[in-house]
């Protein structure tokens, strides 16, 4: 069944601690799974570019569901780490923020 991309566990605010690492978890219910877009500042970030950012990944499977598991993971967090983060995710059903 097609389904809108839902934020289960979504990003909340944190205060992360300059120069130590850090990290954000949050699930998504998507069938299709999301595409993820990561956007700091109203200007989106290409992971990979950045090797102290990544993004993991892992599936759980519950009452018939995929349920989609994320962690950002920050290896050290600098001043320009700070700031507004927003993750899109869209699939063929549409776009959740």
């Amino acid at each position: 069944v097609l389904s809108l991309p839902k934020f289960i566990v979504s990003l909340n605010d944190s205060q992360p601690m300059l120069n130590d690492p850090f990290e954000w978890l949050f699930t998504i219910d998507s069938n299709p799974e999301s595409k993820l877009k990561l956007i700091k500042n109203e200007k989106e970030i290409v992971l990979g570019k950045d090797n102290r950012i990544k993004l993991s990944k892992e599936i759980e499977t519950k009452e018939n569901r995929k349920l989609h598991k994320y962690k950002l993971y920050f290896a050290n967090i600098l001043a320009d780490d700070l700031g507004i983060y927003i993750i899109e995710a869209s699939n063929k059903a549409g776009e959740s923020k």
